[in-house]
């Protein structure tokens, strides 16, 4: 069951609307600069946004994922964690 807790469909809840004959489901502000993937479920939409997201997910290190957004901006640490004074 904890796999299917961090599929990144379930941890990061992309848009799921319906086009067409096809469901999309969109993280991000477009499918250009975000993930996109189409199912002819919703279900199978999901399931193609997570192996969009894998193939497309940036490398250990990179930046944080977009529902981060607000924390970046507000200049807080992502994790938590106070930064280091030089």
């Amino acid at each position: 069951m904890t796999a299917k807790r961090n599929r990144p469909s379930v941890l990061y809840r992309p848009a799921l609307t319906a086009d067409g004959d096809q469901w999309f489901a969109l993280y991000g502000e477009d499918a250009q600069s975000g993930v996109a993937a189409f199912g002819k479920t919703p279900a199978k939409a999901m399931k193609a946004f997570d192996k969009a997201w894998v193939k497309l997910k940036p490398p250990k290190g990179g930046p944080p994922p977009i529902a981060d957004k607000r924390r970046r901006a507000s200049k807080r640490p992502v994790n938590g964690a106070a930064k280091k004074v030089a």
